[in-house]
């Protein structure tokens, strides 16, 4: 299983869910519940094409050669002890590579929407979940986030040792574009774009999710979950899931009269109306 859509788009939540759903998700994950063992491999990939996740229109001119080798570099890695990381100890000396597991596993991170042609060729089977939050809750989400590491930072010893080795890692923010509003919903239409691209392509093992619908009705979309996967789960089990869920999430931009004016700017761009994302306010 293979989870892609927008940062800040409820992909962790999915995550979680499909966690409960009994999908393996990783062993060592991040707060925001990416497995980092394929987390540092889609950072590295968008490295090596001189792409970053907010600027991700460089990948698309690479080439069946830069595929390749980025391939070959995977499969050592994923064939490697590194796999621990993954899948912890008891799986890592249980299952020899990756083709053995018998369980249903995944990872989640939003990269996967820039990278997911490259992890479709490497696994031709897997299943596509991919999921769709309306852009202004998106943008605004972004836009705090960056501007609350701005405002709290502080220069630790090491982020000082860090800027004195010149790291190419992010020290102080990780995105300066999506700080400005407009430059969040604009990266949010180029993540929508690609993931449609990218899942024309694959029809018969996708399933994409609306955010704002999972939590108005959650039971129904866990059930289409399970089914989608193949997973079965009593209603017991999906009500107790379903309780776990925020619905006062769904258009948190509402309560704000400045980002609702500049909702009303945008809200008839073609994929907002595509989208049903058209006629909120």
């Amino acid at each position: 299983v293979i989870i892609t859509g927008m940062h800040r788009s409820g992909t962790t939540l999915l995550t979680k869910v499909l966690e409960q759903m009994g999908v393996f998700v990783g062993a060592k994950k991040r707060a925001n519940y990416e497995a980092t063992f394929f987390q540092q491999i889609n950072r590295w990939i968008l490295a090596q094409s001189n792409s970053s996740w907010d600027f991700p229109e460089n990948i698309q001119y690479t080439n069946k050669h830069f595929e390749m080798q980025i391939q070959d570099a995977i499969t050592r890695r994923i064939e490697s002890y590194k796999r621990l990381e993954y899948l912890g100890l008891g799986s890592t000396l249980k299952y020899k590579n990756f083709s053995e597991i018998d369980f249903i596993w995944g990872w989640k991170d939003p990269v996967n929407t820039i990278t997911l042609p490259i992890w479709k060729n490497m696994f031709p089977n897997a299943k596509i979940i991919n999921i769709v939050r309306n852009p202004i809750d998106v943008a605004a989400s972004l836009k705090y986030r960056e501007d609350k590491k701005q405002s709290s930072f502080q220069l630790t010893p090491k982020k000082r040792y860090r800027e004195w080795i010149l790291d190419r890692r992010w020290i102080y923010n990780q995105s300066y574009y999506v700080m400005d509003i407009k430059n969040g919903v604009e990266l949010w239409k180029k993540y929508v774009m690609m993931n449609e691209k990218h899942l024309a392509k694959n029809d018969s093992g996708s399933l994409s999710l609306v955010y704002e619908k999972l939590l108005a009705n959650p039971a129904t979309y866990l059930n289409n979950l399970a089914q989608f996967l193949g997973i079965e789960l009593n209603k017991s089990v999906i009500d107790k899931i379903a309780t776990n869920i925020n619905s006062s999430n769904r258009f948190k931009f509402l309560n704000d009269a400045e980002l609702v004016d500049f909702y009303k700017s945008i809200c008839n761009d073609s994929l907002l109306v595509k989208y049903g994302y058209h006629n909120l306010a």
